[in-house]
C-alpha cells in the first residue's frame, strides 16, 4: 500500500491499526497537506447497506466541528470498492499509549474526561452514539487537546454483525447493555467513559480477565476501590457512571459533564486558595443571593442542555424508531419510543406540538379493566425477558396509553396474585381489555384463567367459521408431562373401562373396549403411549410433554383428571394465533420436544401452544371421524401454528400431546361449542373450468410493459458458506420497488439452475424476510442450485391488508394473485439480466399455500421448466373466475410443465381425496410427466423424503448439476 496513489491521497507510511481498520499518513496532492487515511476491514465493505449507513455516518461525523473531536475531511472508495475515510492528522499519542506511563494525576484525569465528555454531549445532542469510548480511540495532542477517534465505525461494525444479540466494541470498555447484545444508547457511551476515567485513575482497567470472566465481572462484578487519593466527589461521579443498571446511571452525557466541570472548578479554585462561596464568611443576604444565583444557573444551563436533549436526540429518536413500528410484531421499538416520548414530555411539556403529533403512531388507546378493580398493571416488550416492567396504572384503566405490538401484561392484586397476558396494542378485537385476579386456591395451581372477551375468536385454518360465544374457563398453564401421565398409568388407567367413554369408531366399525386398548401400546407392548417402552417414560424425560398419544387416550386421561378436552374455540382464545410473529420466533419447532414452560408465551400465562407437541382437541371435523389436533409439534412446518389439522383418533404419531380445560357445568352454549366443525367443501370434478378463449383474457391480467428493471444488489452475506443477495427492482404495476431474495450456492459453478419459491403463508403473518435464511433451502443448496425467493405482494416487507391465504370472491384478492404472477414473473426477469443464471433451467418450488399457487403460477410462467409442490392441493373456498385455481389448472392450456406433489396423508388443510387427489388429476400435465406422492403425516413430509424425490425430480427435469 506504501507509495500508492488512493484518489488524489499519496500514501506515505503507516501509523496504526487494528479490528477496525489500518491508518497511513497520506499527502493529499490536492490541498498539499498531510492526513490519515483509515481503510475499513475488506468485508465491511461487501455489504452494500452497510457501505450506505458507514457513509451517512461519517457524514454525520463529519459534521461534528468540536475541539474534541477528529476532524473527518473526507469519504471515498478505491477501485475495488474499499471503503476509507480521510481525517485531520494529529501529532501525539493516543490515550492508550499514554497510560502504558502509568496513572494519571486527579487532575490530568478530570481534564481528560471534561474534554471527552464535552466532545461526546456534543455528538450526542447531533443524534450520534459512539458505541466503542476506550483509550485506543482517543488522541491526546502535543499541546494538551484530547480528541475522539471512529464516531460511526462502531455503528457499522454492529450492522455487519451477523447473528441476533451480538455485540461490538473492545468487551472491557462495554456497558453491561453491550455484553448482552442489547440495543444501546448514551448511557452506554457513560459508562465506557467511566471505565476510561476509572482506568486513568487507577492505573488499569476496572474489569479484567479474558472470556467469560471479563463479562461476568462487567454484568455483576463491582469495581475495584480508587486510589486514597481520589476525591469523594470524583468517586460519587465514578459509582453513578458505573451503574450497572442504566437506570441508575446518568441519563445523558451531558449530565455526567456538569458534574465533572464543577468538580474541575471547585479543584482549580482551591488549588489557587480561592474560598468557594460556602466557605466565605459572607453575610446572609449576600450569601442567599449568591446561592440564588448559583442555582438558577445550574438549573437553566440543565434545563437548556436537556431541551436541546429533547429536540436534538430524543425526537428524531423516535421518528426513527416509528419508521420501523409495527402493529405486527414484538413491540420492542415501540416501547423504546414510549420512554423517549414521556421523558421528553417532562422537559417540552406534553402540549407541544411535535410530540402530540407522534403519540398516536406510538400508542393506542385501550381500556382495561379488573376483578376486584385496583390492581396495579405493568408492561414490557413481548419476548424481551431482561427489559424493565413499566407501571401502566391501576385499574380500572379508560383509554390507557399502550405502545403498539405485541407486550406482555401483569395484572396484580397484592393478597391475591398475578395475572399474565399478552396485551396487543391495537383495537382489532374492540379497545375492553378484561382480567380476573382470583384469590389463593381458588383454582388449580396448574390452570389459568381465561376471562372471555367480547369481539371475533379466529380459528386457525377456519376462519369461515362464525366466532361462538362462551364464559370463562380454566385451561392448563402447560401441555401435559409425562410425569403427570405417568400417574394415570400407574393407576390402572389403560384397564378400567371407565375413563374410555367415546366409542372407538372405524371405518369398518365400532371396535370393543378390549380391542381398542390392544392398540395403546408403547414399543414394548405395554399400556403406555407410544413413546414409551415398558410402561415408563424415557430416563430424564419426567418434564417433557407427554407423546404419541391417540386421542382416545388423551380423552381417558380428561375422565381421570376431572378435566375436558379443549374445543377448537377455547383452544385458540388463549393460543393468540394472531400473535404467531411473535409467538413462533420464541416457540420449539425443532429437532425433538422440549421440557414444558420453556417456548414461547400464549394468552393468560400459558405456553408452548406453539410447537413442541400438537394439542389434541375435543371436535371432531366432518371427514372419516377425524379430531382437530392444534398448534404443530416440534417436527412440523412452523406455520402449522396457524392452520388447522386433523388426524384419525387413533393416530399416535411423538408429536401428539395435549392440555386440558375446565369449563362450567352451566356454559349456555356447549352444544355449539363441542360441534362437529364444518369444513368448506367443493366438487372440482363435477366443475367446469372456463373456455380456452375465455382463459387466454384472464392470462393477459398478467401482461406488463417491459420497463427497466433499475435493479440493484442492496445487501449480501454469507451464510452457511452461501452468498445471500437481496435485490430490488421496479416492479410490474403502480410505482413501487418489488423485492428478491437470491441464493448462489458455494460448491457448483455457474450459470446456475435455479429454483424460484413461492413460501407458505407464514410469509403474510411475519414482518421480516431476515427468517429467509440459507439453511431453510440448504438440501437445494448443497445440490448445486441457487434458489430466488420474490418477496410477493402482501408478504414480509411488503405487507398490506391482506391478513389470509385463503381465496375471496372479491376484486382485493383477484388483484394480489395478478400481483403475485406479475413479482414472479420480474424476478425471472431479473435473472435473465445475469451472466451466472441458466435461465433455460428453472423449477417452481411451491410450499403449501405457494403449493396450492402452484396450479396458477406455472400457468401464467412459461420459463418455468418443472414444478415440485411441497404439500399442496385446492383450496375450497372460491375466488373470483379469474382467479379460481380451477380456471388454471386444468387441460392442456393451463398448467403443463412436469409437476411433483408430495402431500401427508393426514392433512387436513389440503384432505388427500377431497383436494390432493383433485388438483393432481385436474393438471393439464401429460401423465407420464407427473407424479404424485403420499406420506405419513400431516401437512408435512419427512426431510429425506422430500429432498429425495426433489432432486431427483430436478435432475430428471433440469438435469444433474456438474
Amino acid at each position: 500500500m506504501i507509495g500508492k496513489t488512493v484518489s488524489h491521497y499519496e500514501i506515505l507510511e503507516k501509523v496504526g491499526g487494528g479490528g477496525m481498520g489500518v491508518v497511513y499518513r497520506a499527502r493529499d496532492t490536492r490541498l498539499e497537506r498531510d492526513v490519515a487515511l483509515k481503510f475499513l476491514p475488506p468485508h465491511l465493505s461487501l455489504n452494500d447497506e452497510v457501505k450506505q449507513r458507514f457513509v451517512h455516518e461519517a457524514r454525520s461525523a463529519s459534521a461534528l466541528d468540536h475541539p474534541n473531536i477528529c476532524t473527518i475531511h473526507d469519504v471515498d472508495e478505491t477501485e475495488d470498492g474499499q471503503l476509507f475515510i480521510a481525517m485531520a492528522l494529529y501529532e501525539g499519542r493516543t490515550l492508550y499509549e499514554k497510560l502504558a506511563d502509568g496513572a494519571f494525576s486527579v487532575d490530568e484525569a478530570l481534564d481528560c474526561a471534561v474534554q471527552l465528555a464535552d466532545g461526546l454531549a456534543a455528538a450526542h445532542a447531533a443524534g450520534i452514539v459512539h458505541r466503542d469510548v476506550k483509550p485506543a480511540n482517543a488522541i491526546i495532542t502535543r499541546d494538551g487537546l484530547a480528541k475522539l477517534l471512529d464516531f460511526g465505525l462502531a455503528k457499522v461494525e454492529q450492522l455487519d454483525l451477523t447473528e441476533p444479540g451480538s455485540s461490538m466494541g473492545t468487551i472491557a470498555y462495554m456497558s453491561p447493555e453491550q455484553a448482552r447484545g442489547q440495543a444501546v444508547d448514551g448511557r452506554s457511551d457513560v459508562w465506557s467513559l467511566g471505565v476510561v476515567l476509572h482506568e486513568m485513575l487507577s492505573g488499569q482497567a476496572p474489569f479484567r480477565g479474558s472470556g467469560e470472566v471479563l463479562v461476568h465481572a462487567i454484568l455483576e462484578g463491582p469495581a475495584p476501590p480508587l486510589p486514597s487519593s481520589t476525591p469523594a466527589e470524583l468517586v460519587k461521579i465514578l459509582d453513578r457512571a458505573l451503574a450497572k443498571d442504566r437506570e441508575e446511571r446518568y441519563p445523558s452525557m451531558q449530565a455526567m459533564l456538569d458534574d465533572l466541570r464543577a468538580l474541575r472548578s471547585a479543584q482549580v479554585l482551591a488549588a489557587a486558595g480561592v474560598e468557594t462561596p460556602s466557605r466565605r464568611k459572607l453575610g446572609l443576604p449576600v450569601a442567599i443571593a449568591v446561592v440564588a444565583l448559583v442555582t438558577a444557573a445550574v438549573f437553566w444551563q440543565r434545563h437548556a442542555s436537556r431541551v436541546t436533549w429533547a429536540r436534538a436526540e430524543a425526537l428524531p429518536e423516535i421518528e426513527s424508531l416509528l419508521e420501523i413500528v409495527r402493529y405486527d410484531r414484538p413491540a420492542t421499538e415501540a416501547w423504546r419510543a414510549y420512554a423517549l416520548a414521556e421523558e421528553a414530555a417532562e422537559v417540552l411539556g406534553d402540549d407541544d406540538p411535535q410530540l402530540a403529533e407522534l403519540w398516536p403512531r406510538i400508542t393506542c388507546k385501550l381500556n382495561l379493566a379488573s376483578e376486584p378493580s385496583g390492581a396495579l398493571v405493568r408492561a414490557r416488550p413481548y419476548g424481551e425477558s431482561d427489559a424493565e416492567w413499566v407501571d401502566l396504572g391501576r385499574t380500572p384503566l379508560e383509554e390507557c396509553d399502550v405502545p403498539v405490538g405485541i407486550s406482555i401484561v401483569e395484572v396484580e392484586v397484592e393478597g391475591r396474585g398475578v395475572v399474565r397476558d399478552i396485551l396487543w396494542g391495537m383495537t382489532y378485537f374492540g379497545a375492553d381489555r378484561r382480567y380476573v385476579v382470583d384469590p389463593p386456591g381458588a383454582i388449580p395451581s396448574e390452570m389459568v384463567r381465561v376471562a372471555v372477551e367480547p369481539g371475533p375468536v379466529q380459528l386457525p385454518g377456519l376462519d369461515h367459521l362464525e366466532p361462538e360465544p362462551m364464559v370463562d374457563f380454566l385451561i392448563d398453564r402447560h401441555e401435559v408431562t409425562n410425569a403427570e401421565y405417568k400417574r394415570f398409568v400407574d393407576a390402572g388407567g389403560y384397564g378400567d373401562p371407565r375413563y374410555w367413554k367415546e366409542p372407538f369408531v372405524t371405518a369398518d366399525g365400532t371396535l370393543s373396549f378390549e380391542e381398542a386398548i390392544a392398540l395403546f401400546v408403547d414399543s414394548t407392548g405395554r399400556p403406555g403411549p407410544a413413546s414409551w417402552e415398558v410402561g415408563n417414560y424415557p430416563l430424564g424425560a419426567e418434564d417433557l410433554p407427554v407423546g404419541g398419544l391417540s386421542w382416545y387416550e388423551a380423552a381417558a386421561y380428561a375422565e381421570f383428571a376431572g378435566k375436558q378436552l379443549p374445543t377448537v374455540f377455547h383452544w385458540n382464545m388463549a393460543a393468540f394465533t394472531f400473535g404467531s410473529f411473535a409467538i413462533i420466533p420464541l416457540s420449539n419447532f425443532g429437532d425433538g420436544p422440549a421440557p414444558v414452560g420453556s417456548g414461547g408465551e400464549n394468552r393468560y400465562g400459558t405456553t408452548d401452544m406453539a410447537g413442541n407437541v400438537r394439542e389434541w382437541c375435543r371436535n371432531a371435523a366432518t371427514r372419516d371421524n377425524a379430531r382437530f389436533i392444534l398448534g404443530g409439534g416440534w417436527d412440523d412446518q412452523r406455520y402449522a401454528f396457524n392452520d388447522a389439522f386433523a388426524a384419525s383418533p387413533f393416530d399416535r404419531s411423538p408429536t401428539n400431546g395435549v392440555r386440558y380445560i375446565s369449563i362450567p357445568t352451566d356454559e349456555p352454549n356447549r352444544e355449539r361449542l363441542v360441534r362437529t366443525v364444518e369444513t368448506p367443501f367443493r366438487d372440482f370434478t363435477a366443475e367446469a373450468p372456463v373456455s380456452d378463449e375465455t382463459f387466454a383474457v384472464y392470462l393477459r391480467q398478467f401482461d406488463y410493459d417491459e420497463t427497466p428493471l433499475n435493479a440493484s444488489i442492496d445487501a449480501e452475506e454469507v451464510q452457511d458458506g452461501n452468498l445471500r443477495q437481496v435485490i430490488s427492482f421496479d416492479a410490474a404495476y403502480g410505482e413501487e420497488r418489488a423485492t428478491a431474495i437470491l441464493f448462489l450456492p458455494s460448491d457448483a459453478e455457474p450459470p446456475y439452475q435455479t429454483v424460484v419459491v413461492f413460501p407458505g403463508s407464514n410469509a403474510i403473518h411475519s414482518a421480516s424476510s431476515e427468517v429467509v435464511v440459507s439453511r431453510r433451502f440448504r438440501g437445494l443448496l448443497d445440490s448445486g442450485r441457487a434458489i430466488l425467493h420474490p418477496i410477493y405482494k402482501g408478504t414480509y416487507e411488503r405487507k398490506d391488508e391482506l391478513n389470509s391465504d385463503y381465496p375471496e370472491e372479491t376484486n382485493f384478492y383477484k388483484d394480489h394473485v395478478i400481483m403475485w404472477g406479475k413479482d414472479l414473473s420480474r424476478s425471472i426477469d431479473y435473472l435473465e439480466t445475469r451472466d451466472d443464471i441458466d435461465t433455460e433451467r428453472l423449477a417452481y418450488y411451491g410450499l403449501s399455500w405457494g403449493g396450492a399457487m402452484g396450479s396458477i403460477m406455472p400457468a401464467v410462467e412459461k420459463r418455468l421448466r418443472c414444478n415440485v409442490l411441497y404439500v399442496a392441493g385446492m383450496l375450497f373456498q372460491r375466488a373470483l373466475p379469474e382467479a379460481d385455481q380451477l380456471n388454471y389448472v386444468t387441460r392442456v392450456t393451463r398448467v403443463t410443465q412436469p409437476t411433483l406433489m408430495l402431500n401427508g396423508e393426514f392433512d387436513f388443510f389440503f384432505p388427500v381425496e377431497t383436494s390432493q387427489k383433485p388438483m393432481f388429476e385436474l393438471l393439464g400435465t401429460p401423465p407420464e410427466d407427473k407424479r404424485y406422492e403420499v406420506y405419513p403425516g400431516a401437512h408435512s413430509v419427512p426431510r429425506a423424503e422430500l429432498l429425495r424425490a426433489t432432486l431427483e425430480w430436478l435432475d430428471r427435469y433440469l438435469g444433474p448439476v456438474e
